[in-house]
């Protein structure tokens, strides 16, 4: 089974709010402010998993930071994967700033509405910090309480400057994971480089829970970063992501088959990983 851990959706009638959306929500002027940047709906990702070797992908809410748009984003993501006969799984979002009331209900409604975790979350541009308030608290609470993996974008700390790169720093990355042991998370785009700085004897960190995806790993690292990140934590915690529709699942799967990495792991990471930690 070969399963995207991480592609992106909207309803169409955001889509169509395009112009609105970079006025009024931060985290969508920071990931699309060229007019020219795909969107896709959750009908595109359907069409692409049935028309690939993919047999499901994750869809992911989008971190907004008003709450209406994340009850109406919820509501679409969820209904789309009941639709799709289980070729789409659905990773729902939570407003963290908006407080314990909102955090809570959300967690639980997601739950009941057969989400498989909540994501991609941008602390950033949502307005609440990893670091200070409660916001961490109730996440890994929620994410505890209703067994829903926490996916976070994750910043390189070096390189270079691309759009949607702020969204949390790796070292707050790392802060929550040192304070929070309970919730599986799912560190996007390789964690930032976590597992490498985890190397060092003053970042004590306990990585058997902690996940990474390889989502647009063609624009950020050399191939070289899965035998790196393998060696660390192990193949078995790396789940493939496209970042879908910014890049092409296909051409995605292809290069990781290039990569000789044997057919054990390349299973794992292209499915088997994910089946474990999303229980399917």
């Amino acid at each position: 089974m070969i399963i995207d851990a991480h592609t992106h959706v909207f309803p169409p009638e955001l889509i169509a709010q395009r112009d609105e959306l970079v006025r009024s929500e931060p985290a969508f002027r920071e990931v699309y402010p060229d007019p020219s940047a795909a969107l896709a709906t959750a009908d595109d990702v359907l069409r692409m998993v049935e028309t690939s070797e993919i047999d499901a992908a994750v869809i992911c809410n989008f971190a907004w930071s008003d709450v209406d748009r994340v009850r109406a984003t919820n509501d679409y993501v969820l209904d789309a994967a009941r639709r799709s006969d289980g070729r789409l799984i659905p990773f729902g979002m939570v407003q963290a700033a908006a407080g314990e009331e909102h955090v809570r209900g959300e967690m639980a409604r997601l739950a009941q509405g057969g989400a498989r975790g909540v994501g991609e979350l941008r602390p950033e541009q949502q307005g609440y910090s990893l670091t200070s308030g409660r916001a961490a608290a109730l996440l890994a609470w929620g994410s505890n309480a209703y067994d829903l993996p926490l996916l976070f974008h994750v910043s390189e700390p070096v390189g270079h400057r691309y759009p949607g790169k702020p969204g949390l720093a790796m070292s707050e990355f790392a802060q929550f994971l040192n304070h929070h042991a309970e919730p599986e998370v799912i560190g996007a785009h390789w964690g930032g480089g976590l597992p490498l700085y985890a190397t060092m004897p003053e970042v004590q960190l306990d990585l058997d829970r902690v996940f990474v995806d390889t989502a647009a790993t063609q624009l950020l690292y050399d191939d070289v970063i899965f035998a790196t990140v393998a060696e660390r934590i192990g193949y078995e915690m790396i789940l493939f992501g496209s970042d879908y529709p910014l890049r092409d699942p296909s051409h995605e799967i292809a290069h990781i088959r290039s990569l000789n990495l044997g057919a054990e792991w390349e299973e794992a990471i292209l499915g088997g990983n994910a089946q474990r930690l999303f229980r399917l």
